[in-house]
């Protein structure tokens, strides 16, 4: 997949097959369950997830990653007032890796600083990302459980501007 030519779609009712398989890509472990098993625990998750990022974030933004054409992922962006929220980026394997999640986040990163907001998200403290969002200039902060809260603001000058 060509991530040079990266686009945004909103997800529609029609995506459900795409991410239920891009869930399931996320999902080693459920390689080792039967077909039946399998299927049945993957629209388990995806509903649970999918009712839980309704609840929490009702008025988020829901895409589906284009990387030359084709679908390439989702992600899932909450905006407010205080800030910005990447709430789910997930990608297909072929396309981990190669630059598309930087070029997401650098994307959100621009907007949050042209906003004046921090840019927010959540993080499995084992999730390979994890090193993505540090390099990209997050940092750290609360961790509850499993998860680790990550934080990137914008540098300012002296007059207050982003740089």
């Amino acid at each position: 997949m060509d991530s040079a030519t990266l686009a945004l779609r909103p997800a529609t009712d029609g995506d459900q097959p795409f991410l239920l398989a891009l869930l399931a890509s996320t999902r080693p472990e459920l390689s080792l369950l039967d077909e039946i098993q399998r299927t049945m625990l993957l629209q388990m998750q995806f509903s649970a997830q999918r009712s839980h990022y309704r609840q929490q974030y009702p008025h988020a933004e829901h895409s589906i990653v284009m990387a030359g054409g084709e679908p390439a992922g989702q992600m899932l962006v909450a905006r407010s007032d205080a800030e910005l929220r990447l709430v789910d980026v997930s990608l297909l394997p072929a396309c981990r890796g190669r630059g598309v999640g930087c070029q997401l986040l650098a994307a959100l990163q621009q907007q949050a600083a042209q906003a004046g907001l921090p840019l927010r998200l959540q993080v499995l403290h084992n999730n390979s990302a994890r090193r993505l969002y540090l390099r990209m200039g997050f940092v750290p902060g609360l961790s509850e459980g499993v998860h680790e809260t990550m934080e990137w603001r914008a540098a300012v000058n002296f007059i207050g501007e982003p740089t």
